[in-house]
């Protein structure tokens, strides 16, 4: 009889255990940040106005080279990218494009960037790309 009971209470805990994060994972991908976004951008909204190629090119870009670190509207193992020409050095293209080609160097002489690589530890690949695909990436993001 006790082992009966020591295996309906693991087989209880292991139904909590899955019940939990099935939850989890429900509430996740529907969870919102507090600015309403969940992370993904909404392809519908744009392309209604703006199917042009370059967009579509950003999107692209983006996928393959940004968002395995980055997301729109919420943080992830790199910071959010929604209104990134904005802030920081980031509202001067040259230096995105500057960071983009050689992270380390513009880190290194970027207060900005020393204060931001303290949240973020990870290091910045470097990308191959010239202006125009990071300025596609830009024109997705924004």
């Amino acid at each position: 009889m006790p082992d009966q009971r020591k295996y309906i209470i693991w087989a209880f805990l292991i139904c909590v255990v899955v019940f939990a994060v099935i939850y989890f994972a429900m509430s996740f991908n529907s969870t919102k940040s507090s600015s309403g976004y969940s992370g993904i951008v909404d392809d519908n909204k744009f392309l209604n106005q703006d199917t042009n190629r370059n967009y579509i090119n950003g999107k692209i870009l983006f996928q393959n080279k940004c968002a395995a670190c980055h997301m729109i509207h919420l943080d992830a193992t790199g910071p959010d990218l929604a209104g990134v020409t904005q802030r920081g050095p980031w509202t001067n293209k040259e230096n995105i494009y500057d960071f983009l080609k050689n992270p380390r160097k513009f880190e290194l002489s970027n207060k900005y960037m020393q204060e931001l690589r303290k949240k973020y530890p990870g290091a910045h690949p470097v990308f191959s790309m010239d202006d125009k695909d990071v300025d596609a990436i830009l024109r997705y993001i924004e």
